[in-house]
């Protein structure tokens, strides 16, 4: 799949879940956002990880989460083969997780905010 097919997939607010496995020849080259979360998950090649305004240095198996509607792009290192995963997901997968029966009455409080610039 190309880059092209990967961001109309990913802009597509009808996808509640996609699972990419991105290469050299598959990644998004240009900063993007859509209306899922995305979490993505380094395995080499990846240097640092644009987000807004920021760049986040990665390092190999780096795991970053992205909220929705964020502009960001991942900068890959031209020194080694580029390999990440990417997994993109709406609210109402969230929705259905936090509602599974298993759960019963868990207190599913938000995890605190964790500054990865330092």
């Amino acid at each position: 799949m190309n880059y092209r097919e990967l961001l109309s997939l990913f802009q597509n607010s009808n996808t509640e879940f996609l699972v990419a496995h991105n290469t050299r020849n598959s990644m998004i080259p240009i900063p993007h956002l859509h209306p899922q979360f995305e979490i993505y998950y380094n395995i080499s090649g990846g240097d640092s990880y644009f987000i807004n305004d920021r760049f986040i240095s990665v390092k190999p198996y780096d795991l970053v989460i992205i909220p929705k509607l964020q502009i960001h792009k991942s900068i890959r290192s031209l020194k080694s083969d580029y390999n990440a995963y990417v997994v993109n997901f709406t609210d109402n997968i969230i929705n259905t997780v936090l509602n599974l029966p298993m759960l019963g009455n868990i207190d599913m409080e938000p995890l605190p905010f964790i500054d990865l610039s330092q």
